[in-house]
């Protein structure tokens, strides 16, 4: 379905006299702006500033603005930047090791022995870096990220300029990165505090998963929800082994559990990333994060 309007902010509606002088045009056959919905043909994106000042018919666009660069994709489909709603993209160096493996084996006997050993700043800045040019290859321009070193790893996304929520991890076993659950959340809030005005760069929150989060850890990351207004990202129900162990100790009955963990954070923080491979969870994406909550099966 072809759509005819075009969108233009309001500073740039009035009637012009001369040509507007602008950073960028993009010309492409199809523009789908996702929002509204519907396809644009033969029309015309304006950058400047760098943000998108304009979408408009390419005829309307020729008197209008002045680019200083222009590009034409006459063979392309021209959409808004994807998100990736969960990576842990310094792993990126860690990519085809033990994959043919359970969850637990391969984080246990060849991941976690791999961090111990080669888990460094660079070693998260490095594989941040790499990481985040894969992305933008590949279309991706924002993602929700979770893994150690936050600090390391927002400054890779600075120098590739990609957008990212970045997620303080938080563990109650010691790693290279940290000793326990309030020197992990220390300097969580350290690299937040580092990073909290760059324009691309947001943080949350991010307890691993309740099999290496206790419950006294997760009242202060709930806390610290509360009182910073910050979302939690985690790992929820990804196996069946997991589920049936939760289920095992109470944690997935119709009044404990995952329910009422993400009930105690406050509706505006309340971005709780979850993976799962089960069919029990419900998930909706926001914006750079995943909302979910997991009903217990019946």
């Amino acid at each position: 379905m072809e759509q005819a309007s075009a969108y233009e902010p309001a500073r740039y509606s009035h009637a012009m006299p001369a040509p507007y002088a602008v950073d960028l045009r993009i010309d492409a056959t199809w523009i789908v702006p996702v929002q509204p919905a519907g396809v644009l043909r033969d029309h015309a994106l304006i950058v400047d500033g760098g943000r998108i000042a304009a979408i408009m018919p390419s005829t309307a666009a020729d008197d209008r603005y002045a680019p200083r660069d222009r590009v034409a994709l006459p063979h392309h489909v021209l959409i808004p930047g994807l998100v990736n709603a969960h990576t842990h993209t310094a792993m990126t160096l860690l990519r085809g090791i033990a994959d043919d493996v359970p969850l637990k084996p391969w984080l246990t006997d060849h991941i976690w022995p791999r961090e111990a050993r080669f888990l460094s700043p660079d070693f998260v800045h490095d594989g941040t870096l790499l990481g985040a040019a894969e992305m933008l290859r590949s279309g991706v321009t924002c993602c929700n990220d979770m893994y150690f070193y936050p600090d390391a790893a927002a400054r890779a996304y600075e120098v590739a300029g990609l957008r990212a929520m970045i997620g303080m991890p938080v563990l109650d076993f010691p790693t290279p990165y940290a000793a326990d659950a309030d020197a992990y959340l220390q300097q969580g809030f350290a690299a937040r505090d580092a990073y909290k005005h760059s324009p691309r760069l947001t943080f949350a929150l991010a307890p691993h998963a309740p099999y290496t989060v206790g419950d006294a850890t997760w009242r202060k990351v709930v806390m610290y929800a509360h009182q910073l207004d910050l979302p939690i990202q985690t790992h929820v129900a990804e196996t069946r082994a997991e589920v049936d162990e939760a289920r095992a100790n109470g944690g997935l009955d119709r009044s404990r559990g995952w329910r009422t963990w993400v009930q105690r954070v406050p509706a505006s923080s309340r971005s709780t990333r979850c993976t799962s491979t089960l069919p029990t969870s419900s998930c909706s994406r926001r914006t750079a994060a995943t909302s979910c909550t997991v009903p217990p099966r019946t």
